[in-house]
């Protein structure tokens, strides 16, 4: 799993690979919660419950392919960055690692979490 997004990441010269996901794009793309919620999930098995609804502070993206920014959320094998709020407001960040073997249906989630420096 790669490390947490360099700071030059969206404007250096790998920036045609990242897209930060906008708001409307989250609205309209449900899934992307449900992503924050595996995520969740994922660190807290047992008492998750205490910790949602989670607000989701920030997405990006990152496709090996050149194409358009708003494509990058369809395409089959991605990486997420996600940053989110709990219920009690701390902050947490995830990378989780999307991909897809090419048959209908089938799809893998790899989640790592990030510590957070205070």
């Amino acid at each position: 799993m790669p490390k947490w997004l360099d700071d030059d990441a969206l404007t250096g010269s790998d920036k045609l690979h990242f897209y930060e996901v906008n708001d409307s794009d989250l609205q309209q793309n449900a899934w992307l919660h449900l992503y924050a919620q595996v995520a969740a999930y994922s660190r807290w098995i047992y008492h998750m419950v205490d910790h949602l609804p989670l607000e989701i502070k920030k997405v990006v993206v990152q496709t090996k392919e050149d194409i358009e920014s708003s494509l990058k959320l369809k395409s089959g094998n991605a990486i997420f960055y996600l940053s989110f709020k709990t219920r009690e407001g701390a902050e947490y960040k995830s990378i989780i690692r999307q991909t897809r073997d090419g048959r209908p249906q089938h799809m893998c989630l790899e989640v790592k979490h990030v510590e957070i420096d205070k």
